[in-house]
């Protein structure tokens, strides 16, 4: 399958594509015109719900066809909304009546073994059993969606343990009305899986993800936007975990499906790249990384073009990845392309801009031109001052100047530097923190050199952990 994938990126760089001038993944691509495909019943929904079929594409007599398929998606459209507002009435009667008709007219667009017709016959299988309640049950399902509706709202105050709990007491609620073994359960692991990831519980999250890909193989085929997005989750919790070959593995499955359905010259298929490159790059695989991120950002620039800002994130992502080749230069090209992209787009004051020139500084000081990183970081530290949302950056950036300028012997610039570095890391990691303690001891350095032992000797008795490194490996990180 690896290699499988591989080739189709390869294909899509070579053929038609233009070339990937070097150097020229969360994140999801726009579509690129308002018929972009819209998949009913997606994975990232809670509960099984209804949404607007794919416009379908024509035929062998296009203009006969087209228009057919106009007729029939605007009639699914009529028909869907009318399901969701019996649904929403608990008219699961009535609902169960329009998903038939749904489910016919998905037929004739795509065909009875299609993935949107099965998304179409399991709605109407979960009308058909909710028509079934008794008031008991009714009454457990209302209160079973209005938890749904809770755990939004927990979610936008950013209460994720109460959204998690909530979310797992509503596990129990759904085993009772539908099984354990249900759709409407795949739909509950999902959800429980994502609030344990955003919780940062990643190896309970990647159980969850385990438990619900098991029901989505049951129910759904190979391929389905559902399961790609499914092992696009997975995969982002492998990562998370550090847990880097299952993560390139689920995050090629992901891409594979995406490839199927959407083609190889898709934005979804780019975006499932990028995250697969990156993935590739974690794993130390740098080579690989670099052949699959260029290929995803050729997509992008060629769907997009050049000044949009998920190019830039593909030239960032380059970027990190030649650093790790050492190819200092090339990095150096793919920060400095990105970041006016960015700046344009979000403002000087935007993380991802201040995280872009962050990496440039280190992409010159190991490209041998320091003087250039330290007057960099100079405007970088003067655009965060006084930024509390900023200040772990702020920090980075007056830690990396200090270093720069102790290294050329600017000690009384560098002083300050290192004190504000230090002050921020100790109120955001804490005065024993490796990090601190680290700038600290580039600190003692700095009062030794200037001929104040005293200080040096006081401040390295709060050092317990760490030792000196020198600046490159500092860089690197």
């Amino acid at each position: 399958m690896r290699r499988f994938f591989l080739l189709g990126l390869l294909t899509s760089l070579l053929t038609g594509c233009g070339s990937s001038n070097p150097p020229a993944a969360t994140n999801q691509d726009p579509p690129k015109s308002s018929n972009a495909t819209k998949p009913p019943l997606t994975a990232q929904q809670p509960l099984p719900s209804t949404g607007d079929a794919a416009t379908p594409a024509p035929t062998s007599d296009p203009k006969s066809r087209s228009e057919e398929a106009l007729a029939l998606s605007k009639q699914l459209d009529q028909i869907v909304a009318a399901a969701n507002a019996a649904q929403s009435e608990y008219d699961f009667s009535k609902a169960t009546q329009l998903w038939e008709q749904a489910l016919e007219v998905l037929t004739k667009l795509y065909g009875s073994k299609s993935w949107q017709a099965l998304n179409a016959k399991l709605a109407l299988e979960n009308a058909r059993v909710q028509a079934s309640f008794n008031q008991a049950q009714l009454t457990k399902l209302k209160q079973l969606l209005k938890d749904q509706t809770e755990i939004a709202s927990l979610l936008k105050q950013a209460k994720t343990d109460a959204a998690l709990e909530l979310a797992q007491r509503s596990q129990q609620t759904t085993t009772d009305l539908f099984g354990s073994d249900s759709w409407m359960m795949a739909k509950q692991w999902v959800q429980v899986a994502r609030l344990q990831q955003l919780n940062g519980k990643f190896n309970d999250a990647i159980a969850a993800y385990r438990e619900a890909i098991l029901l989505h193989d049951r129910y759904l085929v190979e391929v389905h936007p559902d399961k790609e997005t499914l092992h696009a989750y997975l995969g982002e919790a492998f990562m998370s975990a550090n847990q880097f070959r299952p993560a390139v593995d689920n995050l090629s499955k992901a891409t594979l499906i995406a490839q199927k359905l959407w083609g190889e010259t898709s934005l979804q298929y780019a975006t499932r790249g990028n995250d697969l490159g990156v993935a590739y790059q974690r794993a130390g695989e740098n080579e690989t990384a670099l052949t699959v991120l260029r290929a995803a950002e050729t997509i992008r620039r060629r769907e997009l073009g050049m000044d949009h800002p998920l190019v830039a994130h593909s030239l960032l992502n380059l970027g990190t990845v030649y650093m790790g080749m050492n190819r200092y230069e090339l990095a150096r090209q793919s920060f400095e392309q990105a970041i006016p992209i960015l700046q344009n787009k979000f403002g000087i004051e935007n993380k991802m801009v201040t995280e872009a020139k962050l990496r440039l500084s280190a992409a010159l000081v190991l490209a041998g031109d320091s003087a250039a990183a330290e007057q960099l970081l100079e405007k970088l530290a003067a655009e965060l001052a006084n930024r509390p949302g900023l200040l772990a950056d702020r920090a980075v950036a007056q830690y990396r100047l200090a270093v720069l300028q102790a290294k050329q012997g600017n000690y009384k610039a560098a002083e300050p530097n290192f004190e504000a570095a230090i002050a921020a890391q100790s109120q955001i990691l804490g005065p024993n923190h490796p990090t601190t303690e680290m700038s600290k001891q580039a600190l003692v350095k700095v009062y030794e050199q200037t001929g104040r032992s005293s200080l040096a000797e006081s401040l390295q008795g709060q050092i317990r952990q760490v030792n000196y490194v020198e600046q490159d490996t500092q860089f690197k990180k």
